[in-house]
């Protein structure tokens, strides 16, 4: 993230905006994290499966179900954080963000 933001400092917040060097756009990874999780959700029938991202594909999966709420230029993920999702009714609804807690050594 640290060398897409040398080459573009607003990228969080360049929706809408064409993308340069060869970046993916936040619309078109939106558009790819939307239809390959409906894909599995469909097939697996919303029973629970685990499914492994970068933070910035999860941000911006969570700033399309939010509508902007959550997810790209509104927070950074912790590492290995867990982020949550119900599927119902044909879309996707946020649980939990960011969890850390089993992180936390007792």
């Amino acid at each position: 993230m640290d060398d897409i933001v040398k080459l573009m400092p607003d990228y969080d917040k360049n929706f809408g905006v064409k993308m340069q060097y060869g970046i993916e756009s936040l619309e078109d990874m939106q558009k790819r994290m939307v239809s390959i999780l409906t894909s599995i959700a469909k097939v697996t029938e919303g029973s629970p499966t685990l499914i492994v991202s970068h933070g910035g594909s999860i941000n911006a999966l969570l700033h399309y179900i939010t509508k902007g709420e959550m997810g790209t230029g509104k927070g950074k993920l912790a590492n290995t954080s867990f982020t949550r999702l119900q599927w119902s009714n044909q879309t996707f609804h946020v649980q939990a963000y960011n969890e850390t807690s089993r992180l936390k050594v007792t």
